[in-house]
């Protein structure tokens, strides 16, 4: 596909090709057509919840995981996003296994250290993978440290033991997320753009003023007119890129500072929690293709667009009210257990980390589908105090 230049600007953003090659497993087995994409991105969402069922049940009752489970598969947007060929499906899938193993690794005792260190390994590739798909494995393990040093003490794990296993899995994943382009030249034997490339490209639409952080034609046609200079060596129409990429970055940040910060993003914000992504891109995939996905799209979708961001809104309600009713409780004597805080207190570092880490790169509807997982545990955890087994002890 290189030599016949198949791949065309693709070569500046490997994951494209990584989450085709995900799909391409699945195509082998059976035949390359789009209905087996759909059935895998439909199988996958379904995974998905039965992993979050695993992972919160592995922390508090069996009828909140279920619960939790139920919450995150009616979420309309992402269901109807899953119905095409969605690469969240794959992400979900990699970072809830990566997660669940990292916490079979250090907070489960095992009969031995060989099993923790598995757990642990299969964590790493699985966050690796994950990596593939959305390159924002590192503010999860950045979430995990800052876990390990600041949580209240556990009496299943010595403190150096969890902090000791914590900066091996942070110090090895930083090395392999370091090294993926060079890992995916030599996987798939093409000579893709180095990170920075895709980095500044990201920075230069992230901090666009105009489509508030989403993507913006005018530097994607730029990057396409350097890159297609095919008299200039590979190498340095990259170096091109990265330059042109950082005069605009630094162009944008001018503009930010006379429109106002808080405006940018304000509207940043939008663009990325925007619940209508599941609606646009299924219309934007089936509109006109025939008489009856036209009708679907004219009667069907405004009504589920509608829906979406009505369920998304009780979502974040019903969130914020079991996080203050936690918080209340956490000044109540015993009210709350150290595991307990402990968990409330990852779930939204976790929910942080992630948001904050999406207001510098490009942003779009989809990618905050990531924050769908640390808003169910935060849900479950404040369905717990209504369990008739709220005293459960789980080990966080």
């Amino acid at each position: 596909m290189e030599t016949t230049g198949l791949l065309g600007d693709n070569m500046l953003w490997p994951h494209v090709i990584n989450i085709s090659w995900f799909f391409s497993v699945f195509y082998s087995f059976f035949f390359s057509n789009i209905v087996v994409g759909q059935l895998v991105s439909i199988t996958l969402s379904g995974v998905s919840a039965f992993l979050i069922y695993v992972l919160v049940k592995k922390i508090l009752v069996k009828p909140v995981a279920v619960f939790a489970a139920l919450v995150f598969q009616a979420i309309p947007a992402y269901w109807l996003y899953s119905v095409i060929n969605a690469p969240e499906s794959f992400f979900l899938v990699f970072l809830l296994g990566a997660v669940i193993c990292y916490y079979d690794a250090l907070y489960t005792v095992n009969d031995t250290f060989t099993r923790n260190y598995f757990f642990l390994g299969l964590s790493l590739l699985l966050l690796f993978l994950a990596n593939m798909v959305r390159p924002v494995g590192i503010i999860w393990v950045i979430v995990i440290v800052l876990f390990a040093i600041f949580g209240l003490s556990n009496r299943r794990r010595p403190f150096k033991h969890l902090l000791a296993m914590t900066a091996i899995f942070a110090v090895t994943f930083s090395i392999l997320s370091a090294a993926a382009v060079p890992i995916y030249r030599v996987f798939y034997g093409v000579d893709w753009a180095p990170a920075a490339v895709l980095q500044n490209y990201s920075l230069a639409t992230g901090t666009s003023v105009t489509t508030g952080g989403a993507y913006n034609a005018q530097v994607r046609n730029e990057t396409d007119t350097l890159f297609n200079q095919k008299h200039v060596p590979l190498d340095e129409r990259y170096t091109r890129i990265t330059q042109r990429m950082s005069q605009i970055t630094r162009t944008n940040l001018k503009a930010i500072e006379r429109t106002g910060v808080t405006a940018f993003l304000w509207h940043k914000t939008k663009n990325y929690m925007d619940e209508n992504y599941g609606a646009d891109w299924l219309f934007y995939n089936i509109n006109g293709k025939s008489k009856a996905s036209k009708e679907f799209a004219k009667n069907i979708l405004p009504f589920a667009s509608v829906y979406a961001v009505i369920y998304f809104g009780l979502f974040l309600g019903l969130t914020a009210l079991a996080i203050v009713a936690q918080l209340l409780l956490m000044f109540k004597k015993r009210a709350l257990s150290n595991r307990r805080i402990n968990l409330m207190f990852y779930s939204a570092l976790a929910l942080d980390g992630f948001f904050l880490s999406a207001m510098l790169p490009e942003v779009q509807g989809r990618y905050h589908i990531i924050l769908y997982l640390p808003l169910v545990v935060l849900l479950a955890l404040g369905a717990q105090l209504f369990s008739r087994t709220n005293r459960k002890e789980f080990t966080i």
